[in-house]
């Protein structure tokens, strides 16, 4: 897993800019990556004109998507989004159709550190932690 900082979306960034997505992949020097299968964009070497635009973009650097948290912690894509439709809440964003999960520092601090997150559902996942977080209800721990 990693952390988007300095990162937009791109279907926002092409609202805000009034640019079509397909326009977003011929700049030069943009670096367009995945976080899943939302396609995000590194906002640090943009020109002048979508630097502004991106500027009014929300930062992904605390925020994930559902599908992108979940596959990487070990659930299926779609957990996230029928744990909501049953009624859990969560601390998110909603930009366009996606839905960003914000994540704690101490979660961003792990990943940045290089330690892989997963799920703890048994007792025994527990003893393979170096570290346990409660995220949003979730109990995460890192190795």
């Amino acid at each position: 897993m990693r952390v988007y900082e300095n990162y937009v979306l791109a279907a926002e960034l092409s609202e805000k800019a009034e640019v079509s997505r397909p326009a977003l992949n011929q700049l030069k020097d943009a670096r367009l990556e995945r976080m899943g299968g939302v396609v995000v964009l590194k906002t640090d070497n943009l020109s002048a004109k979508y630097k502004t635009a991106a500027k009014k973009c929300m930062n992904l650097k605390n925020h994930v998507t559902y599908s992108y948290f979940a596959q990487e912690v070990g659930m299926h894509k779609d957990y996230m989004h029928v744990l909501e439709y049953q009624g859990r809440k969560f601390d998110r964003v909603q930009i366009g159709r996606y839905k960003l999960l914000k994540l704690s520092d101490d979660f961003v601090n792990c990943v940045k550190k290089g330690l892989t997150p997963y799920m703890i559902r048994k007792k025994e996942d527990e003893n393979l932690a170096v570290k346990q977080i409660n995220l949003q209800g979730f109990k995460i721990g890192f190795y």
